[in-house]
């Protein structure tokens, strides 16, 4: 489980969503937010606990160090 002591957390964001890791939302949980809302999603690793405050901005967290790990579609389901 992911903890608030880690230091990053993962926020991921869609036009009409974003959500993050949290103690109790891990990131397979976090994707299957996205893959549920069925548009292309970003995903980005940011440091800092998960529940530090920072600007959004674009659709993407203003914070020194954040990573961009990528631009996702959701599967289509079989």
């Amino acid at each position: 489980m992911t903890t608030k002591t880690q230091d990053f957390h993962f926020f991921a964001s869609s036009p009409f969503t974003w959500a993050t890791t949290t103690d109790k939302r891990e990131l397979p949980d976090l994707l299957d937010i996205f893959q549920k809302e069925g548009y292309e999603y970003s995903l980005f690793k940011v440091p800092g606990v998960w529940d530090s405050q920072y600007q959004i901005e674009f659709y993407a967290p203003k914070v020194e160090g954040v990573e961009l790990l990528g631009k996702f579609k959701p599967r289509k389901k079989a």
